[in-house]
Formats: C-alpha cells, structure tokens, sequence
C-alpha cells in the first residue's frame, strides 16, 4: 500500500521545517539570486581598471564580485585601520555591483595581539570549549569588521566560513581532555552505559574506565590521520574512537555557530552563507558533518573543480558533478543553496588533475547546478593568479585579458537564471528514491583494516578502506541518473526528524553501521506504506563497531524478514545473480518470512522481499553500488534500478544521457545534458501538450507537441521552458 497522505503530509512539514528561518522566508520572498566570480587581486590596484573590470562582469550577466580582502590592519588590540577595505567596497559601489565579502570568512580565532593581550596561546584558545573569555576575544575580532562593513551600499553578503579545513586530531591538550570527558558525561550518563558502548569484552563487576574524566587514556597516542594499518589496528577501540570522531566534529560545529552568533549580533540583515568541499569523501575523517555544518547559516555553497573534487571517480566529471550539485541542496533542503567556488576556466596542475574549459563544458556545469536546485552559482576566478601556485589557471578571462567564450556563456546562463528566480525558487523537486547516508559507517571505516587492493588509487581522497561506503553511495548516484530516477540525498539526521515518508523509496547502501534509533525509525518508515531498500553489509554493526548479532529475534530479521548470516569477499568464490558478475561483497542470506526475488547461480538468496505493515523492505545480499563506481557496468546499474523503479510512474521522460526537471507552479523547467556526440533525443510530456515552450539560452520559441525530437551538440546542454496543463 502506498504512503498515507497525512504521512506525506507530516513529513513534507517536517522537510520544511529543517531549514526555516525568518531570512529564509525573506530571501524566498525576494527570490534572491547571486551570481560572482571572485576578482584576485591581493596587492595593489589600479582604481581605474579594477572598476572597469567590475563593470565587464555586470556586462556579461554577474551581479556580485566576491572579495577575498585579507584581515584589515590592526593599530591596537581590537582596532582595525579599514581603507584598503573601503577602497575595494567603494570600487565596487562606484561600478553598480555588490560585493561577497570572504574578510572573516577564514577567520578562527582572535587576532596576535588580542591573544597576547589575554596572556592566551593560540594552542590554549583552540583546545576545549569556547568559555566566556574565549568568546568575548572573538567576538572583539569579528565585531569591529562587521561593523564598519555593515551599512555599505555594496554589501550583499557575508562569507563566514568557507571550506571547513582539518585540524585537531587528538585528546594532547588538557583542556580538551576535560571538554571530551564533559562530553562523554553528557552523552553516556553513567559509566556503565559507555561501558555497553565502547567494551567489546565485557567482565561483570569491571568497566573498561574507571570515570569520564579518564576515558581519554583509552585513545592515548591515537591520532586519526596516523592510523596503522592491517592488523595492528586490532588495538584500536572502534567505539572510543568513533566517539572522538564525533566529539571533535561537534567541537568544529560549535565554534562554528558561536562565530555565526557573533555576527549575527551586529548585522542581522546580511545573509550568511557557509561552504563545504570534498563531498565524495570520508567526512569523519576530516572531523566533518557537512549535514551539521550546512544548516549553520543562510546559505550553503560548496567547491567543485573538475581538478579538485574527482579523485575518487578518477576525474569523472558530468554525473559527479550533478551528484555533488545534489548534495550541496539537500545537505541544506528547501534552503539558498549555491555551486559557489566552481571552476573559471582551464587548469594545468593544481589540485591533482588537469581541465580543459569549453562553452560546452561550462553550459553543462552550470545547467547541472541549477537542475540539482541551487540557485546560485560563482567562479575561481575572474582573473588568474599572476605566479606560483594556480598560475594563469582558472580564469574567465585570458591570460591577455579577453573574455572567453566560456565566461559569456557563464553570463548568459546567470542571465537566465535571474530572470526566471522566482519560478526557480518555488520550483520543487520530484524525489522518488531517498538515498540515505550514514555518519557512523563513514566513521566505523576509518578503523577497519586496510585492504592491499584498496591502498593504491590516486590522490588523498581516493585510496583506502575508509572510502568504502562512499563508493557504494556513488554507485548509486550513477545508477539512479543514468536511469533518470529523481532522488535527493539524505542523512540520517534527518530521517530521524521525520521527513522519511516524503520518499516512496529509501536506499542505503553499504550501511556497516547502524544506530538502533535509526533502525527503529526504519521499520516504522516501512510500516507505514515505504519502501526500503539496503545491501550488504547493512546494520554489521552497531554505531560504535559492535557486532549487531543476526538471527530471528533481531532487528535486522523484523525489517527485512531475513538476516545476513555471513559476509564473503567474491575474489576467492566469484559469483553471478542473473547476467552480473558479483566482484565484491555477498552474503548468506537466512529467510525469516522474506521471499527470494533473486538467487545467485547455486540457487542461493540473493535478493530477499519483505512485507512490513504496508510497506516493503529488499535486502540484497551482495554489494550493487560499489560494483557501479566506475561507468560502464550496465548489468549492476540495471539490477539497481529495477529495485529502485518499483512504485515510480514517471510524469515525463527523456533518453538524453542526463534529463532533470525541476517543476514551479508557473512552469516545468527541463535541464537537458550531452556529453557525448551530437544526437537526436527524444522528449515527451506525459501525454500533455504544453501551452508554452521556450529554449531559454537562445529564447527561441518551439513548437509545442506531447513529444518533441531534440537535437543537441556534442558536450553541450539545453534549458527548456514549458507551461504545461496543470
């Protein structure tokens, strides 16, 4: 039976609800729209040219320039000499564009001479909580800037945090001891819960610490980005060290907001905006919940550069960008969202692969932007960097100062973007599959073993076991896409705040470890009409690596009527289900009421149904999405989406290689991409005719027709417009 309306109802409130805000609303109601290349010019400047060159970017269809003015000079602890900073902003207001200013976007802690002032180390102020001292040393940094800057004509926006970096790894401070203890109190109560949590070899009468104020020395010498590997990591406490994971995120987490309090305090009109970067990644491993981290501000924005982003896809580009466009508006549902510091223009070397830039390319980034939900888009950079690192790289315009067919291209599509904002801001998603993340299996991989066949892809957010689930979640990314089923990513965050039954059908792939409150909110996902779907080897352990032991009585048996009784690696005893070649993961798979839709060739379950309440819950028993992380294996991307099709009845459809819609009251907007050769593809509209049909980027009028034959050049893209019967 299908959801309920008042289900779809509750939880389409509860969607809402995550990220409303009264500057939500307002910036709705303006149906604000930035578009900005950030203009490079550190030293000195030519008043002159620089207003000329911000009056080019106006010209081509920008209507900010982003800013990333160093911290003014500081004449007296707390005070601050601004004239370099007005010149910049009064540049901008003299050529009529507005400014994203990224001055305290970097900035983390109080100046030299306010920490000198305070008789306070850097060190001392970055271990532990931030207490009233602390805060006040901040708040007199961040206070004067804003401000001066406040009131100027030009300001549009603040940057406050940008692509968060990778700092503390360890419990060395004292301070940060206590704070963990502190921590631990809070969430544990007693001694004996976190002895259920972290001892895997229990003894009646003895716990594996003796108080919360010494359960750091369980983690003594333990660093996260200095794991052994194989073996050895038989030392390591999973649970302990999931929990240091977690507690130095909330410590990022916290600053964060507390420096976002500080500016909203003197100047609460401006929006905010937060950014985020290396969404194909382990983020435990970086102290990362970009799921948290997103929902601080006003906005959320994320780095994508075909050199920077990709090392785990090696350098794959038009799906990859689309799933981490995806990611950057769902991490931040229904909220301002912007593919924010994307690439200008070509790259030799920096940031580990190389890229041409084409109109094409550029109007297949930036449609994918705008198709995924973002409202905004921006650039590295106007203007390359005059030596060293990034030299001549990334440029909208060239080496000799033209601009490039790919900048107008740019300008043309930020052109569009502006003119049709308000029906792209109450354009709403059609999600079918929720693809659901898991914090705690990210975390649980960072101590998992490494694997000899796992240790040698390229770049630092590529090789090794702790990417292991996200290879099954860009498995999955690629299959749903290439088989144009909608989704939006979820985290489990949000499952647990009740937005669950907005999905027909939820997928969570290669989820080792699940919490029981997730479990719970699972079963009662798929008892009240959803659909469930997770692989091997969903809920192997609890959140904190302890073995969730299998059989008839356990939780994993009541959601899928069936259990995961053995996990075997496929290299030594190939298998197949169906035309698939099984390469990684499969298991023995025990019925417990589920039926068996699929087999593996010696007749054995592969894939299990189940009936819960009114809804259903699949467990396959091998490991579809990491099958899928490179292109090119049709048969699993197949198996995929077969299981993921159950229940969806397309309202329109189209055999372009990638198809997205995004639909607004006023009209259906169609983002139609080709990154092969130049082909005929076939668009139809459910068997409705629609009333209006414009190519937006040339503002050419089609004729209107339930199917359309549509041409499109190779590595290129269309924007289709059309006002359909409602």
């Amino acid at each position: 039976m299908p959801i309920a309306p008042a289900d779809r109802e509750a939880a389409q409130h509860a969607f809402i609800a995550l990220n409303d805000s009264a500057m939500q609303r307002r910036l709705r109601a303006e149906h604000a729209t930035f578009y900005a290349p950030v203009y490079w010019q550190p030293g000195d400047f030519d008043r002159e040219h620089v207003v000329a060159e911000f009056r080019r970017m106006l010209e081509l269809g920008f209507d900010t320039v982003r800013l990333h003015i160093e911290m003014p000079h500081e004449t007296a602890p707390g005070c601050f000499e601004f004239s370099y900073l007005d010149a910049w902003l009064d540049m901008a207001a003299e050529a009529g564009i507005g400014v994203c200013l990224h001055t305290i976007e970097s900035l983390r802690h109080p100046t030299a001479a306010l920490l000198a002032e305070a008789g306070m180390s850097l060190r001392d102020f970055q271990a532990g909580h931030l207490d009233d001292q602390k805060k006040g040393l901040l708040e007199r940094t961040i206070a004067p800037i804003v401000q001066h800057v406040r009131n100027h004509p030009s300001l549009r926006v603040l940057a406050v945090g940008g692509e968060p970096g990778v700092d503390q790894n360890d419990l060395a401070h004292d301070a940060d001891k206590a704070a963990f203890a502190e921590w631990l109190r809070a969430r544990y109560g007693t001694l004996d819960a976190l002895d259920a949590a972290w001892n895997i070899y229990p003894v009646r009468g003895r716990h594996l610490v003796s108080s919360f104020d010494t359960a750091w020395r369980i983690l003594e010498g333990f660093k996260v980005d200095a794991l052994f590997t194989g073996v050895h990591r038989a030392n390591q406490n999973y649970g302990a060290g999931r929990d240091l994971l977690r507690f130095l995120t909330d410590k990022t987490l916290a600053r964060q907001s507390e420096k976002i309090r500080i500016v909203r305090k003197y100047d609460n009109v401006h929006p905010l905006i937060i950014g985020s970067h290396q969404l194909l990644s382990n983020q435990p491993a970086m102290r990362w919940d970009i799921g948290q981290w997103a929902r601080l501000a006003d906005l959320h924005f994320c780095s994508l550069h075909p050199s920077w982003h990709f090392d785990l896809v090696h350098g794959e580009l038009d799906r990859m960008v689309y799933a981490q466009a995806r990611m950057t508006r769902d991490y931040f549902k229904n909220g301002w969202t912007s593919c924010f510091e994307t690439v200008g223009g070509p790259v030799q070397y920096s940031g580990g692969y190389g890229n041409a830039m084409t109109e094409g390319l550029m109007r297949r980034l930036t449609l994918a932007y705008l198709a995924a939900g973002n409202l905004n888009f921006a650039f590295w950079t106007w203007n390359p960097r005059p030596g060293g690192w990034e030299a001549g790289e990334y440029g909208l315009t060239s080496l000799s100062g033209k601009i490039t067919p790919w900048a107008r291209t740019a300008g043309l599509v930020a052109s569009c973007a502006r003119k049709y904002a308000s029906e792209l801001w109450t354009a709403t998603d059609e999600p079918h599959v929720g693809l659901l993340e898991s914090w705690d299996t990210d975390a649980i991989f960072n101590f998992e073993p490494e694997r000899h066949d796992l240790k040698d892809d390229v770049g630092g957010f590529a090789a090794g076991t702790r990417f292991q689930s996200v290879r099954a979640r860009v498995g999955i990314h690629r299959a749903l896409q290439n088989n144009h089923l909608p989704y939006e990513v979820l985290t489990t965050q949000e499952l647990l705040e009740g937005i669950a039954c907005r999905y027909n059908l939820i997928y969570m792939p290669h989820a080792r470890a699940v919490s029981e409150p997730v479990m719970h909110a699972l079963i009662d996902y798929v008892h009240r009409g959803g659909r469930l779907i997770a692989d091997v080897p969903f809920s192997f352990m609890d959140e904190h690596g302890k073995l969730r032991w299998p059989g008839p009585e356990s939780l994993q048996a009541k959601l899928f009527g069936a259990w995961i009784d053995n996990i075997h690696d496929a290299r030594t005893a190939p298998k197949r289900v169906d035309n698939a070649h099984i390469a990684g993961f499969y298991a023995d798979l025990e019925l417990a009421g589920a039926s068996a839709v699929a087999t593996f060739e010696d007749g054995r379950p592969a894939i299990t149904e189940h009936q819960l309440g009114k809804g259903t819950a699949a467990l396959v028993g091998f490991d579809p999405g990491r099958e899928c992380l490179r292109p090119g294996n049709l048969a699993m991307e197949s198996h995929i989406a077969r299981l993921c099709a159950v229940g969806y009845a397309p309202a329109w459809s189209c055999d372009a290689p990638m198809a997205y819609r995004r639909r607004s009251p006023q009209a259906d907007h169609y983002f139609l991409l080709n990154d092969g050769d130049e082909a005929t593809f076939r668009l139809a509209f459910g068997g409705k005719i629609p009333t209006s049909l414009v190519d937006v980027l040339t503002g050419e009028t089609l004729q209107p027709a339930a199917e359309l034959s549509i041409t499109i050049p190779s590595g290129s893209g269309l924007w289709l417009r059309a006002e359909c019967p409602r």
